[in-house]
């Protein structure tokens, strides 16, 4: 499914306010139709989890006008019943026990989404947000194992820079990486 958002005087630097409230607002909303809220988790910067196995994804365009949003366009994709054939490493509602129909589940997590928007309050900026956010951060504070340029490395996860780039404590110190730059291991 797709939605827009409008959101008032969001500057372009604090665009991923809107990847924080999207992830987070279909984490509860996949909590809310019946996952365990302990096994949801958002693994950098737009997938969702179950149990470390993605149950779906976020996409998110803007349009910017001077120094602000006018737009995002949110693109959410779910596995409700079924997975890619061959992936072990991706569930679906129906695997983890939830069955429902794909129609109901949108008109479901459409109006949470919408709830949650309109709760939110952008120009609180986003150290109000990180907490929530790093409570369901996957990986927060762990040890994780990733390539970056075919070199396999091993840091901490520690953070979110205000740009949206995820801070790693690694053997060469402290460094932050853009969604692109990393892949990590899952195991």
């Amino acid at each position: 499914m797709s939605l827009i958002v409008y959101p008032e005087n969001l500057r372009a630097e604090h665009q991923f306010l809107l990847h924080m409230w999207s992830a987070l607002a279909l984490a509860e909303g996949l909590v809310s139709a019946g996952l365990p809220s302990e096994s949801v988790s958002i693994k950098w910067p737009n997938d969702i989890l179950v149990n470390s196995h993605k149950i779906a994804g976020i996409l998110l365009q803007s349009t910017i006008s001077g120094a602000f949003i006018r737009q995002s366009i949110l693109g959410i994709g779910i596995n409700v019943s079924a997975t890619p054939f061959g992936l072990s490493e991706v569930t679906s509602l129906f695997q983890e026990g939830i069955h429902t129909r794909a129609g109901h589940l949108r008109e479901q997590l459409l109006g949470h989404l919408f709830r949650s928007y309109q709760e939110m309050t952008f120009d609180r900026g986003l150290s109000v947000y990180q907490k929530m956010y790093y409570r369901r951060l996957w990986k927060y504070q762990q040890t994780v194992r990733f390539y970056e340029n075919n070199h396999l490395q091993t840091g901490v996860i520690t953070g979110i820079t205000p740009l949206g780039h995820l801070c790693i404590d690694t053997d060469q110190g402290p460094r932050e990486f853009t969604t692109k730059s990393i892949r990590f291991l899952r195991e």
